[in-house]
């Protein structure tokens, strides 16, 4: 059933005579009401005509809950200046928000050169050293029964589209991409403890381990000890943000700026000195 038909059938089930475009309100309360169109975000996503009327029979009833508890709490504190002005205020804030959301939309250059990565990164060097640490690795994880001088002599040619196929094939574990970082204890805690003692993870190493029905192939390309720098793949996401954050406080900064001189040269706002000396006497 289309939602169209679902909307026609559920205006049907609520009698009002409230009209609006000639929308009957789901609801009035206090003068204020409720009407089908102020839904429809949600209700374009239910599934069925049983979904919809969820919908809108929990919407009508948070509504009408919301309206008698604001009319109870109007009636009780009456008319509240702090309200007002923190009204006031959230108004502001939301606005100048958005205006930043919108100018660093329409004037931010996300662009960032390689350049300018090791700049941040030469500048901020001791924020950019490993905790722990991380390595590359391919590891294939499959049944000891299932190893052959296929799957061998793909391991020892590193031919890593064969690996995945036949990983794939024996419903086995493989990680196998060479350019991933992985934290030393990431991975320890994939291997059975017999294949950590064995496994050098500080350097170049490859080992083959059977533990009970698993044969473990694990080869580290490339690895990073503690107080290293972190590898530029991993960190580099990071970094842009932190590129970015800095360009955007500068962009709306200058923006800033450069109105308040504009409105200050036009006379549309005028400011005037104190003379805190007269004033106080």
């Amino acid at each position: 059933m289309s939602q169209f038909k679902w909307v026609i059938i559920i205006l049907s089930l609520f009698s009002c005579e409230s009209m609006t475009n000639g929308e009957p309100a789901l609801a009035s309360a206090y003068g204020n009401k409720l009407y089908l169109e102020d839904l429809k975000e949600g209700l374009s996503k239910a599934n069925s005509y049983h979904d919809s009327m969820t919908f809108v029979s929990s919407k009508v009833d948070g509504w009408v809950m919301d309206q008698m508890q604001l009319r109870v709490a109007k009636d009780k504190l009456g008319k509240s200046e702090n309200i007002a002005r923190m009204v006031t205020e959230y108004e502001k804030e939301l606005y100048l928000h958005q205006l930043n959301k919108v100018l660093l939309k329409e004037e931010l250059d996300t662009s960032i050169t390689v350049a300018e990565i090791d700049t941040f990164m030469a500048r901020n060097g001791p924020d950019y050293l490993l905790s722990e640490p991380m390595v590359t690795l391919l590891l294939i994880k499959v049944l000891a029964n299932d190893e052959s001088d296929a799957l061998d002599d793909l391991w020892k040619t590193e031919d890593l589209p064969g690996l995945r196929v036949t990983a794939r094939q024996l419903n086995g574990l493989a990680m196998l991409d060479p350019q991933r970082w992985y934290k030393v204890s990431e991975i320890k805690s994939l291997l059975p403890q017999e294949v950590n003692e064995e496994v050098n993870y500080s350097k170049s190493s490859t080992k083959v381990k059977i533990v009970d029905d698993d044969i473990f192939f694990v080869k580290i390309l490339e690895a990073r000890k503690i107080g290293d720098t972190i590898p530029r793949t991993v960190i580099t996401p990071k970094i842009k943000k932190q590129i970015l954050k800095v360009r955007s406080k500068e962009l709306l900064k200058d923006w800033k700026n450069t109105l308040y001189q504009n409105k200050i040269k036009s006379k549309d706002i005028i400011i005037n000195k104190l003379d805190v000396n007269s004033s106080l006497n």
